[in-house]
């Protein structure tokens, strides 16, 4: 499976570097933040996961991926993993995520988790994060993603999916008497 490294930045977030050897399409392609963030919260390889984008979500090759957060809704769950939305409030017909956070003598204002308060926050579990024109990999409170990613702790998140295992169902046999 996959090697990483994992490193404490000067931000004081810990950034798992990955320390596989590139396959000949990750070093080909270009704006694939989502195929990493995917390929990492799914926890499978670059080129199954860029196999997957590129079908499911429709990116083409050395474009990016557009509308990733209504397409991850839409999906539900993906290798044998349930994806929900979380934190997530609609304001202005737009759904963002966001927490309440009330400061001494205040009322409870609604802020924008940003990736050090996301953190705090939910600690625990494997989050696909989607930002600004970008997105990473959130497990156990280590960012997985591009090295800026562990740099950045003040990016303020748009949507983040929690990846869950999807629980086997339960089968009962029938006997004949």
């Amino acid at each position: 499976m996959k090697q990483f490294e994992m490193t404490k930045m000067d931000s004081g977030l810990t950034f798992a570097a990955d320390k596989r050897k590139p396959t000949k399409l990750e070093k080909s392609e270009n704006n694939d933040c989502v195929v990493r963030a995917f390929s990492y919260a799914f926890n499978i390889d670059y080129d199954r996961a860029h196999k997957f984008i590129e079908t499911k979500f429709n990116r083409k090759p050395r474009k990016g991926n557009f509308d990733t957060a209504n397409k991850m809704r839409n999906l539900k769950n993906a290798f044998g993993k349930s994806i929900t939305e979380v934190g997530t409030k609609i304001i202005n017909g737009k759904p963002i995520t966001y927490f309440e956070r009330k400061r001494k003598k205040a009322r409870k204002r609604l802020r924008q988790y940003t990736t050090e308060s996301f953190i705090k926050n939910w600690p625990e579990g494997t989050y696909f994060i989607l930002v600004r024109k970008h997105a990473f990999c959130i497990k156990d409170g280590v960012v997985y993603g591009n090295r800026t990613d562990g740099i950045k702790k003040l990016k303020r998140i748009k949507q983040a999916f929690l990846i869950t295992q999807t629980p086997k169902k339960k089968t009962t046999k029938i006997t004949k008497k």
